[in-house]
């Protein structure tokens, strides 16, 4: 399983950046955790014995796909300006 988030930012001239992240894990059967919404309290991130419902919001935010794509949206902004 994984969470994917793709964040695209289009500019009036047309140009597009598409920038995506994905945080992979595993689904498990009985929810645990309050923190998080949706399907945080199911699912376990590779590399952790926790759910995003049971981590902190700071642990989520360093591994979260949402996290990923601004990171690769930021170096696509970066080599935009750099161009």
């Amino acid at each position: 399983a994984k969470f994917v988030s793709v964040i695209t930012l289009v500019y009036p001239g047309g140009e597009t950046l598409v920038a995506r992240g994905e945080c992979p894990g595993r689904i498990i059967e009985a929810p645990t955790g309050e923190n998080g919404f949706g399907y945080d309290p199911i699912f376990v991130p590779d590399g952790y014995d926790k759910s995003f419902g049971q981590l902190s919001e700071e642990e989520k935010n360093e591994i979260s796909h949402r996290a990923k794509a601004l990171e690769v949206l930021e170096r696509l902004l970066a080599e935009r300006e750099n161009a």
